[in-house]
């Protein structure tokens, strides 16, 4: 799982806050206290989230919904954690 903190290889953090961390902050391992962040790269699961919300503006709630579910469930299973 890519949620396993790089320097204990333990479960770092829980869900909410793995998907809602950004390449610009730091949260502490749950169990080593290591900072821990996403890669800069994963700035491009944002876009589908910012489209999402532009393109379908409250007229195609349901799909908006979609893509953020869509997106948020990429980020906690593809995106690694690394150590600051």
């Amino acid at each position: 799982m890519s949620n396993q903190c790089p320097s204990c290889k333990q479960e770092a953090m829980g869900w909410f806050k793995k998907v809602t961390l950004g390449p610009g902050r730091t949260v502490a391992c749950q169990n080593c206290n290591a900072r821990v962040t996403v890669p800069v790269w994963t700035i491009v699961a944002v876009v589908p989230i910012v489209a999402a919300i532009f393109l379908f503006n409250g007229s195609a709630f349901i799909i908006a919904l979609l893509v953020l579910t869509i997106a948020m469930s990429a980020v906690w299973t593809f995106v690694p954690l690394v150590e600051k």
